[in-house]
């Protein structure tokens, strides 16, 4: 009985680990695949955009939506990492890849 208890337990902290390993965080730079531009996302839960004087803001709130804030207004967004790519938006997501011309 131990052994099988083990065996699964192995097996499941594997599972976790590879699929840890493949998903890919957002935080990071990511560059639309529609206009080219590039965005980084920090630890710290600012955003960083090419040809602002601003600095948005972001929260994780699920494992698919964040809260992200820009010039005093607040957007709930939708988001998946998939295959190294980021699918971001309100409602039609603009896709985004680590790198660019991807």
């Amino acid at each position: 009985m131990h052994k099988i208890l083990l065996a699964a337990t192995i097996i499941i902290i594997s599972f976790y680990l590879i699929n840890s390993h493949n998903t890919p965080d957002i935080v990071g730079t990511w560059y639309s695949e529609e206009t080219g531009e590039k965005i980084i996302f920090n630890e710290n839960g600012s955003v960083e955009l090419e040809n602002v004087n601003y600095i948005p803001k972001y929260e994780i709130i699920t494992p698919t939506k964040m809260i992200y804030t820009i010039n005093n207004q607040v957007f709930e967004m939708n988001f998946r990492i998939e295959d190294n790519q980021l699918y971001w938006g309100i409602s039609e997501p603009e896709i985004f890849s680590k790198k660019k011309g991807e």
